[in-house]
């Protein structure tokens, strides 16, 4: 046990830490820094900690008359080890088999469990920050509105603590069967793409368990309705069985319920514990192994890599090319950019295959896309789905912090630092224009061609769309050159475990609500033609970007010639 808790301490003292410094003035900037970093985070997530807390208090007021409060507790501890779940298997891969420190602890006197043990430690921490932000508000806000006594709140903490336990240990069983299974292929590079792939099958299989939930009969759920006492309690707990007991034992103070929760969940280690014994030994040797494909290059190919390019054009090559050739970056921050709509339009497509399908094409056209509301409807559509789907854009976000170690590359090389940030941005700006406004093209060719939409609609949608991209593309950038995450030994660490993808959405969200509500109020108080309101809008989209671009160059440069 001594051994496990010194280990544990270590790998949080490098894990968590922040970019390597030495001196008293540098510790003391990075310590103001991070804290700084904390204090934007907490101030971001006020609002949204506010509306949980309403939403947990409303929810309460809502089912307590019927006697069904016991569904939101439901509700929320399977919202929270879904979360938990799908956060969990990228992070116990990279944690348990992607970081530097692996070989080193082969070689010790150490347990497989040890490390297991610590590393899972590790991975729990981590999950504590989401569980902090997003449940315990929403549980405060369901107490507080029950008048829970004492016995509640005791509850309500060990239930936030032990919640993430059986999602990480079926992410840990998984990740290392999946090492066992696949040995002889085990590199980072196949880890992560298979670490994604297996993230999307359980993001869709949820997706589509929950949505069968709602083929019992109308009948049915109000028979059950009508019971009261709870009765809808443990329609959702068929993938986390030890659910059923810990909502009984909060939501009715059941001291017997909760003693099975703790007995289940201490089973669930024990028995990860045993498998880990076995099997992580076998899975983490030689995970520092890599393979290259060797191919010879033409000489039409060779002419081509040489050819002469500007350092802007050459160094936004080469940041597609990194993004595009590490499986890590691509999947996080190129991928879910394009993927965003699968988690929409499944959830749509298997809801309107229960209801007998829906026809969408009659119902375009009986709004009538040539008048004028509707158009705007859709330029407000399109500005909007831009804004949104913009949250999923790590690429700026993570510009600086991608160059890791090799920062001092930035510094080193004769291209300027504003041509650097340029082609970080423009990286950015393509990838975002290629996951968002790309589809609002094809929508808007398909709503022009066959329903009647304006075609001056076109290019106003397709401006306004692009501006949107720049300007959350700007922040993220920022955000990132604020607090580079330049320490970390897998890229993993660089992109799922750094606080300014966080941050930097959070702000966009905060701005995008802003521009959006800002442009709909215009449109309510003037009185223009709507061509005119649309070229006016796009000049105010304009007008922020410049200012953000002009703004974000002079700290960005600034900040990187302070950077160590």
């Amino acid at each position: 046990m001594r051994k496990y808790l010194i280990l544990t301490r270590k790998l949080l003292k490098s894990g968590l830490g922040g970019f390597a410094a030495s001196g008293k003035n540098k510790k003391k900037k990075r310590n103001l820094s991070q804290g700084a970093m904390w204090l934007i985070l907490l101030v971001c997530l006020i609002p949204m900690i506010g509306m949980l807390y309403k939403a947990g208090g409303g929810a309460y007021g809502l089912l307590a008359p019927i006697g069904q409060e016991g569904v939101a507790l439901e509700l929320a501890f399977f919202a929270g080890s879904i979360m938990n779940l799908m956060l969990g298997f990228p992070m116990i891969i990279s944690v348990f088999y992607m970081t530097g420190d692996i070989e080193k602890l082969l070689y010790l006197p150490l347990h497989p469990w040890q490390i297991v043990g610590a590393k899972f430690t590790v991975s729990l921490l981590y999950t504590y920050l989401t569980s902090l932000y997003f449940l315990c508000p929403f549980l405060v806000g369901y107490g507080i509105a029950s008048g829970a006594g004492a016995m509640f709140w005791i509850f309500i903490v060990i239930a936030v603590i032990l919640l993430p336990v059986m999602p990480l240990v079926y992410s840990a069983i998984l990740s290392m069967i999946i090492m066992r299974v696949f040995k002889k292929a085990k590199n980072k590079d196949f880890l992560s793409v298979i670490s994604v792939i297996l993230s999307l099958v359980l993001a869709f299989g949820i997706s589509s368990f929950t949505s069968s939930m709602g083929n019992m009969g109308n009948q049915q759920l109000m028979d059950m309705l009508m019971k009261g006492r709870n009765s809808l309690m443990g329609l959702m707990n068929g993938i986390f069985p030890s659910l059923r007991f810990l909502e009984k034992g909060v939501a009715e103070g059941s001291i017997l319920s909760m003693l099975i929760f703790l007995g289940i969940t201490a089973l669930a280690l024990v028995v990860f514990f045993l498998i880990a014994q076995r099997l992580y030994f076998a899975g983490a040797m030689g995970m520092r192994e890599t393979t290259a494909r060797r191919k010879a290059v033409s000489s039409k190919e060779s002419n081509k890599l040489n050819r002469r390019r500007s350092p802007r054009q050459a160094y936004l090559l080469k940041e597609l090319r990194l993004l595009i050739r590490t499986p890590i970056y691509f999947m996080n921050c190129v991928m879910l950019v394009f993927l965003w709509p699968l988690f929409f339009l499944i959830p749509l497509v298997l809801q309107f295959s229960k209801s007998g399908g829906i026809d969408i094409g009659g119902l375009l056209s009986a709004l009538n896309l040539g008048s004028t509301g509707a158009s705007a409807v859709v330029l407000f559509g399109v500005l909007c789905i831009s804004l949104g789907a913009g949250l999923f854009n790590y690429v700026a976000g993570t510009a600086i912090s991608r160059e890791g170690k090799n920062f001092q590359f930035m510094k080193a090389i004769p291209v300027s630092f504003r041509t650097q940030l340029q082609a970080k941005l423009l990286s950015g700006l393509y990838i975002g224009v290629g996951g968002t406004t790309l589809y609002c093209l094809i929508i808007l060719l398909v709503l022009m061609g066959g329903f009647g939409l304006p075609v001056w609609i076109l290019p106003f949608a397709l401006i306004g769309s692009v501006l949107a991209n720049l300007i959350q593309c700007l922040i993220q950038l920022f955000m990132d050159l604020f607090h580079p995450k330049l320490t970390w030994e897998s890229e993993q660490q660089a992109v799922k475990q750094n606080m300014n993808v966080m941050v930097g959405m959070l702000l966009n969200l905060i701005a995008g609500v802003g521009i959006g509500m800002l442009i709909f109020w215009l449109y309510k108080i003037l009185s223009i033609p709507l061509i005119a309101y649309a070229a006016a809008a796009c000049v105010l989209l304009a007008a922020i970007s410049f200012a953000l671009y002009k703004g974000v160059m002079a700290y960005g440069i600034r900040r990187i010639e302070n950077l160590e």
